[in-house]
């Protein structure tokens, strides 16, 4: 292979990855009820903050708080969680006390 293809595939390969592989994202876990009506105020103020004044990729993720009965099934949503951001965010928000309290210790130990 010569240099100008594996630069052509090297860059080809960078710039398929999604941003937040290369520049850091944050992470929104939002375990808000779907019926309070004022919870994607919250995680549409964080959202805007987040891309337009720091101009950072947000991924969001909605848990549902209430499916989650045993420390199996957050275990499981952890490394759910994890397989599907493997690269550390630059910040975690937790939208709820439900998101604090079943996911930031698992978490932050992992990242």
């Amino acid at each position: 292979m010569n240099k100008k293809t594996f630069i052509l595939i090297l860059y080809t390969l960078l710039s398929m990855l999604p941003a937040a592989a290369r520049d850091g994202y944050a992470l929104v876990l939002n375990c808000y009820l779907e019926s309070v009506q004022w919870k994607g105020n919250i995680e549409d103020a964080v959202t805007r903050h987040l891309t337009m004044d720091k101009g950072m990729t947000v991924h969001t993720e909605h848990i549902k708080a209430l499916d989650i009965k045993t420390r199996e099934q957050q275990r499981q949503k952890i490394d759910s969680l994890l397989r599907e951001y493997p690269d550390r965010p630059q910040v975690v928000v937790y939208i709820g006390v439900a998101a604090w309290g079943l996911f930031a210790e698992g978490i932050e130990e992992k990242w």
